[in-house]
């Protein structure tokens, strides 16, 4: 069968609309690679920003802590006159949180970049049991003017952690605060500590567990980011960093950290830390 001319331009176009198709697609391609190099440019300019935050805040926080700790040695060395027993006790514990926040302050600047926090770590071989109680004791005059009553399960013969302490206290803190925050007066706080069975790797897992409205699932991973809070009507203000810096010092460990609906309602969070410095490898 033999085709006309009218049919033939009908089933093959031709190179003029192909250039045109090629044209569009370049500018397509030119329009998507400016608009990539714009975003880039904002995520540096934002981060440089972060930074220089995050150093002024770590630099305006020193001045009241010095004086804090400053007034706290002094009412403890006798100066301001005799202290009974209580007052000495609740004066001490006050110093000891004075230290670990001037150590954190120290090191604030560290979760900009994850690789820095690694490099940065102080590890040693710790009692789980031990830090872990230390951390509760600590926070014992936040538990009582909240209301909350403590359960603490820490399963027998736990093995030691390689860890930076004030590394792990300070993540253990900071879920004991968040517990505390969406806990109602009379609630109950859980803390469980327990040899982790699911994983090849030696490991040791501390849990917090709450009663609170719990994490939904789609969230489960988005609160770890920086700047993200749940829009909860217990929630207190802040920057939402506190669950991002969490992450950061438990990855630098090797170790996992987690959230997931605990029994009876509420949230557990879980950190698991290796025994040995290195990565957990589930089993």
């Amino acid at each position: 069968m033999r085709l006309d001319q009218t049919e033939v331009d009908d089933v093959n176009p031709g190179p003029p609309m192909l250039l045109e198709d090629n044209t569009a697609l370049l500018d397509s391609l030119n329009a998507a690679k400016t608009e990539i190099e714009s975003l880039r440019h904002q995520l540096t300019t934002l981060s440089d920003r972060r930074s220089e935050w995050m150093a002024m805040l770590s630099h305006e926080l020193k001045t009241p802590l010095s004086l804090i700790s400053g007034y706290g040695r002094l009412m403890l060395s006798g100066e301001a006159g005799p202290m009974t027993a209580k007052q000495e006790l609740y004066l001490t514990e006050s110093a000891k949180g004075c230290s670990r926040l001037d150590g954190l302050i120290r090191k604030m600047l560290d979760v900009v970049d994850e690789k820095s926090v690694k490099d940065s770590l102080e590890l040693d071989f710790h009692e789980t049991d031990e830090w872990v109680s230390n951390v509760l004791t600590m926070m014992a005059p936040i538990f009582e003017s909240a209301g909350v009553h403590l359960v603490l399960d820490i399963e027998r013969d736990l093995p030691k952690c390689q860890i930076d302490l004030l590394r792990a206290e300070q993540v253990l803190t900071n879920l004991l605060q968040n517990a505390v925050r969406v806990s109602k007066p009379g609630g109950v706080l859980k803390v469980v500590a327990r040899k982790l069975e699911t994983c090849a790797t030696a490991a040791v897992e501390v849990s917090v567990l709450d009663e609170g409205p719990g994490v939904e699932r789609q969230d489960r991973q988005r609160i770890f980011e920086p700047f993200v809070q749940l829009d909860l009507p217990e929630r207190q203000y802040g920057l939402g960093l506190g669950l991002a810096i969490c992450r950061r010092i438990v990855d630098a460990h090797g170790g996992q950290l987690g959230v997931d609906r605990a029994p009876g309602g509420g949230s557990r969070f879980f950190f698991a830390l290796p025994v040995i410095a290195g990565s957990i490898e589930m089993e």
